[in-house]
């Protein structure tokens, strides 16, 4: 009996693949929606003091507040980049690249394994970050609401929940299937 080792950029597995693809779709189209409307709010912002947005409802409920608070911008607050440097941009852009990079990450999931490990590492990320954003608001920006932030938070975890379980049960098959008996 000899062993045929299978490579995992071959490995058939199949989760619904079109449900799989269509929720991350709108779960990255919802997220870049929301994340180019929190630009916007945070943008005319600053061009106009006076500018109310439709998401500031009320004193506790202020997308204004956290876009354009000192935590909206995480380069920065991470010590990556200096406050005056041209790449300390602010959150929404890197959401909207994070809403990119999964919607790429995406088209090419079921296709191949390391693929769809990386969709995961990126989706953890997405979420670990939510968590981060979460917490500021509730310590330091004394639990202001933010309903674009709440929105991303929301589609974060759908990416998340998408991409991440169907990654396990992959790996379950082809941790099952990696070696097959081949009979002479």
């Amino acid at each position: 009996m000899s062993k045929k080792k299978i490579s995992p950029s071959v490995v058939k597995y199949d989760h619904g693949k079109r449900i799989h693809l269509l929720s991350l779709s709108l779960f990255c189209t919802v997220g870049l929606l929301a994340s180019f409307y929190g630009y916007y709010v945070e943008r005319t912002r600053i061009l106009d003091a006076y500018y109310v947005a439709t998401c500031d409802i009320s004193e506790v409920v202020s997308c204004t507040k956290l876009l354009t608070s000192e935590y909206s911008h995480l380069l920065h607050v991470f010590n990556v980049v200096e406050k005056d440097s041209p790449f300390n941009v602010p959150n929404t852009i890197l959401s909207m690249l994070f809403y990119s990079l999964m919607t790429l990450i995406g088209s090419f999931v079921n296709k191949n394994l390391y693929i769809h490990l990386v969709a995961s590492i990126v989706a953890t990320c997405g979420v670990l970050l939510s968590g981060y954003l979460s917490y500021i608001v509730v310590s330091k920006l004394n639990g202001v609401l933010c309903m674009i932030c709440i929105t991303t938070y929301i589609c974060n975890i759908g990416i998340f929940i998408t991409v991440v379980p169907p990654l396990y049960n992959a790996l379950s098959v082809s941790g099952n299937n990696r070696t097959t008996d081949k009979k002479d």
